[in-house]
């Protein structure tokens, strides 16, 4: 009896495969199961803000800047690891996804006052008065950096007790009997906080 072997070629990945490879493992952070990729929708409009008055023609960007939730943010992306990303934040635990919301929900109030002041401000071209124009933007800028800060903080740690005051949070839902009731019982959406609240909180009307 003859056997036909069939030698099988091992596969050399390219250079670019294997740096598609590592940025999807390292897109998520295995501590909180978020991806900080998303904040830089935060932190460009923060950067186009500061830029704004030495740099009008950035104007356009600015005025063109619209809410993103996490889910559409990756699914729109073409980043390797978008999937590992959308099935990390469907595995958080209910308590910790509303808290990284609430930061999202402050952040997407703060910005979007801040669009329309800026855009109140070069309604009629360029400002008169382009410095009071710019402490306008500073201020803007400033107010999300903070929420930035704690947002970062709560993506590359998890846990935000020492920062806010509040007690240790889960990330990833633990696989318990409990924890699956809480997966079917509905969450009340973050959005459903009054916007005066935040508005008050961070004083918006002084954008």
């Amino acid at each position: 009896m003859s056997l036909d072997l069939h030698l099988i070629e091992p596969h050399e990945i390219t250079r670019e495969e294997a740096v598609e490879a590592l940025r999807s493992k390292t897109l998520v952070n295995p501590v909180s199961g978020l991806a900080n990729d998303y904040l830089n929708l935060f932190n460009e409009l923060v950067m186009m803000l500061e830029q704004i008055p030495r740099m009008p023609e950035l104007l356009d960007d600015l005025l063109a800047w619209k809410p993103v939730s996490y889910q559409d943010y990756f699914r729109g992306s073409r980043l390797p690891g978008r999937y590992c990303a959308l099935e990390a934040y469907e595995q958080l635990s209910p308590t910790f996804r509303r808290r990284f919301e609430t930061f999202v929900a402050e952040l997407d109030l703060i910005a979007l006052a801040s669009v329309a002041s800026v855009r109140r401000l070069f309604r009629d071209g360029a400002p008169k008065d382009m410095e009071r124009a710019a402490a306008t933007c500073h201020r803007a800028a400033e107010k999300m950096r903070i929420i930035l800060i704690r947002a970062s903080r709560l993506v590359n740690y998890a846990n935000t007790g020492e920062i806010c005051g509040a007690p240790a949070l889960t990330a990833i839902e633990p696989d318990t009997q409990s924890a699956r009731s809480a997966r079917s019982a509905p969450t009340p959406p973050t959005h459903a906080r009054p916007a005066r609240f935040f508005a008050r909180l961070w004083r918006i009307g002084g954008i």
